[in-house]
């Protein structure tokens, strides 16, 4: 800043040479620059940098008419070039923009202070030819337990000269919550020979995650940069969320436990994904089709729904078929899930699941005694009704019982008794008639009988045909 003629004239002698915040300048006036932050640019851009040092003295003067002022004006040059933009912080800060074209190799700096006073350091700013750009990034950015997985380091030369053998870092896995991956192979290459301008290729890794938790990978490289005679290099990291593997479990159930032939059984597979807390999803779970010990059931739905597109760690979904009982007895039905890892791809399935349901059902035995009997005397006719399920079978009731393709005829004197009887689980009743010989021939009769499950359901023995006896 210049002052006024008038008060130079008059203060001249009396001129106060201060430093910034009024402490006086005396002695050695002359700046001493020691560092340039960054070291280095490339000379194809412009490289904002941070100048340090002693002695950036700002110059602070009282014209006549009173009011200090202050002139803290400073210049720098690199390799004669004069910086841009160069502002003054402190005493030993100053602040530039180093400009695109110097010459390749070590440049001296050259400062100048408001006195007009000047110092320089000599290397200050390596001016590169090629520069290095670093970008890293993962396969997938979360994956599972036990899935492979690959990191790739782009390499790029920014700069405006090539780069020669361009090496990759030892790559670095961090966790602070107990993830872990072990590097399996590479990197590869392991080197590229020659890097020209704007010219990019690749480092690649493969590893293999073997804990839960969060990983973070730096990735780097260095190379040679013939212009400036000098190593330049650049870093990246990349983040990687590492998930238990899904998995899933299943459980069957069967209503009702018990029925009768001709009622409905409704079969439920519920599969969860028991991955764990924030383990990866599943995808596309589908029930298997169930496995029937005997065809004693036919199926008239199902599954509903047909898959689950995602199951998220901890959910579960329940599938559902139903079927018609169309044969007495004890029915075994057995069935799992599959689905895949979300983040692998990986086949998950559950363990097969089995469950019992009990078809209620009757036999009948019908026959008759004697084989012989003649006009005027009696028949014995007994049904035995037998349950050869678990559960007893209430009321059960002999049909009407009807001649069978007979030529003889007889009449019923009395039954049949009981009228009614339970038949227990694994049990026979037997059910007994009186018939007297009216007419000669051959005679067979046949019937069934009907009683009540657990369920509520309707049993019933079908219809059998006793033995023939003679009538004479």
């Amino acid at each position: 800043m210049i002052l006024p003629g008038a008060a130079v004239a008059l203060f001249a002698a009396a001129l106060a040479v201060l430093a910034c915040g009024g402490s006086s300048a005396s002695g050695d006036q002359d700046p001493h620059p020691t560092s340039v932050e960054p070291g280095a640019g490339n000379a194809g851009a412009p490289t904002p940098v941070t100048i340090r040092g002693e002695g950036f003295l700002a110059l602070t003067v009282t014209p006549a008419a009173g009011g200090a002022q202050t002139d803290a004006r400073h210049r720098a040059w690199l390799a004669g070039v004069e910086l841009q933009d160069v502002a003054w912080i402190d005493l030993h800060t100053l602040r530039a923009t180093v400009p695109p074209g110097l010459p390749f190799g070590p440049q001296p700096l050259v400062v100048e202070n408001a006195f007009g006073s000047r110092g320089q350091l000599d290397g200050a700013f390596v001016v590169t030819g090629g520069a290095l750009g670093a970008q890293v990034a993962a396969s997938q950015p979360t994956v599972s337990v036990g899935q492979g997985g690959a990191f790739k380091l782009t390499v790029k030369n920014t700069g405006v000269a090539p780069l020669a053998g361009v090496v990759p870092g030892t790559l670095t896995i961090t966790t602070t919550d107990g993830a872990a991956a072990t590097i399996v192979d590479g990197p590869s290459p392991a080197l590229i020979p020659l890097l020209g301008p704007n010219e990019e290729q690749q480092f690649t890794w493969n590893y293999l995650p073997s804990a839960a938790g969060q990983l973070s990978i730096l990735a780097s490289a260095t190379a040679y940069d013939d212009a400036s005679k000098s190593t330049v290099s650049a870093a990246n990291t990349v983040p990687v969320a590492v998930q238990p593997a899904a998995a899933l479990t299943a459980a069957i159930s069967v209503a009702p436990t018990l029925v009768g032939i001709g009622e409905t059984i409704a079969v439920h597979l519920t599969v969860t994904n028991s991955g764990g807390s924030g383990a990866a999803g599943a995808t596309n779970v589908t029930p298997v089709a169930p496995v029937l010990t005997s065809p004693m059931a036919k199926l008239t739905t199902g599954p509903e729904p047909s898959s689950i597109a995602s199951l998220a760690a901890g959910a579960s979904a329940t599938f559902t078929w139903t079927y018609v009982a169309t044969g007495g007895g004890s029915l075994g039905v057995s069935t799992s899930a599959s689905g895949g890892d979300a983040n692998s791809g990986a086949v998950v399935r559950s363990g097969s699941m089995a469950a019992v349901v009990a078809i209620q059902q009757l036999t009948a035995d019908l026959t008759l005694e004697p084989l012989t009997v003649a006009q005027g005397e009696r028949l014995t006719v007994t049904m035995a009704v037998t349950n050869p399920g678990d559960a007893p079978i209430l009321g059960v009731r002999p049909s009407q019982l009807d001649p069978a393709g007979s030529s003889g005829t007889a009449s019923r004197s009395a039954g049949p008794s009981p009228q009614e009887d339970d038949v227990p689980a694994h049990g026979t009743r037997e059910f007994v008639w009186t018939y007297v010989n009216e007419a000669p021939g051959r005679f067979r009769l046949s019937g069934g009988a009907t009683g009540t499950g657990l369920s509520g359901s309707s049993v019933t023995a079908p219809v059998v045909t006793s033995n023939e006896v003679t009538f004479q």
